[in-house]
């Protein structure tokens, strides 16, 4: 999933994919920057599960993530270079914090809640700070087995807050998304 930015969902292969799990020890080089990581994992993937996969695009229901009629309601991170964190946090189940976040991150994140396929289309291209709290639907996706429950249990729904608490909104939607196919892949002997 990190080395080609996809979703579990979005990965067709054997089903040992799901249940089999490896772990594998990797140094990245001094130096390397942070986007280059994925290329490294493809890189190691190919090479030591002999992967081969391919993209294509197939009609799923999802949803589309995009800017309500009032506009956003958050500003664009301020450009600091020391900031510790970048990105997306999910403080507890029930609140996701953006860090210098972008959107795509945001609706990728938010696919996982929801348990569908979420698109940007917000348009908005910089980097944002903000902090969504929602009450989670026991039939969304959980993060984590061990992620404890929200302490605002009273609050809206995850599409009442993205609406009130940021100015987007989550459509209902059917369309293409990009799959990756697995041709081939080989589980790795022992070291």
């Amino acid at each position: 999933m990190e080395a080609f930015k996809v979703k579990m969902e979005q990965i067709e292969g054997p089903s040992w994919l799901e249940t089999d799990f490896f772990d594998i020890s990797a140094k990245i080089p001094d130096g390397a920057a942070r986007d280059q990581v994925p290329a490294m994992l493809e890189t190691l993937l190919t090479e030591r599960f002999k992967l081969a996969a391919h993209r294509e695009d197939r009609v799923r229901s999802g949803y589309v993530l995009v800017v309500d009629k009032g506009g956003p309601k958050f500003k664009e991170a301020k450009p600091d270079g020391d900031r510790p964190l970048n990105g997306i946090q999910g403080v507890g189940r029930g609140e996701l914090t953006g860090l210098g976040a972008d959107m795509g991150l945001f609706a990728r994140r938010l696919a996982v809640v929801v348990g569908r396929t979420v698109v940007d289309r917000t348009g908005l291209t910089g980097k944002y700070d903000f902090k969504l709290q929602w009450t989670p639907d026991t039939s969304q996706a959980m993060r984590s087995p061990d992620e404890p429950p929200a302490d605002h249990a009273s609050g809206p729904s995850i599409f009442s807050a993205i609406q009130e608490q940021l100015g987007l909104r989550l459509e209902a939607s059917k369309g293409p998304v990009e799959i990756l196919v697995i041709d081939h892949i080989e589980k790795p002997s022992a070291n």
